[in-house]
């Protein structure tokens, strides 16, 4: 999940950067999302902080599964949860923003939140 949040981050990332449209395969409104003023929090692309969240979730699953988690001595799981909670309320919010504010929808904007759901319901679930 976090690979493919990622990549659907990095791939709006290299669009904005190169300042090229989105391709996008369902609708045809990816490019109003992406870049309307909700394409920045706090100063920071929501791409910049989805490609931050999505490295660091699979950087710590990558240690996980080389045992480093015996290392820290606590449940990088645990780690994962915590970093996933506000990451799904951001998502959340911005899921809100593009339905009921700019009222259209963004593929790839639905594909990041799903992956970040994903991730939460794995943590969850890998928790309890």
């Amino acid at each position: 999940m976090a690979i493919v949040g990622f990549l659907v981050s990095y791939y709006i990332y290299e669009k904005k950067h190169d300042q090229e449209t989105l391709v996008c395969l369902v609708g045809h409104a990816c490019n109003e999302v992406v870049y309307s003023k909700y394409g920045r929090m706090f100063g920071i692309s929501n791409e910049s902080l989805g490609l931050l969240y999505y490295a660091t979730t699979a950087l710590i699953v990558v240690a996980s599964l080389f045992g480093l988690q015996a290392l820290f001595g606590f449940s990088l799981n645990l780690i994962i949860f915590i970093l996933t909670i506000p990451a799904l309320v951001f998502s959340l919010i911005l899921l809100f923003i593009m339905l009921f504010v700019l009222k259209t929808i963004c593929e790839y904007c639905l594909l990041s939140s799903a992956a970040t759901i994903g991730i939460f319901i794995i943590e969850f679930f890998a928790l309890y």
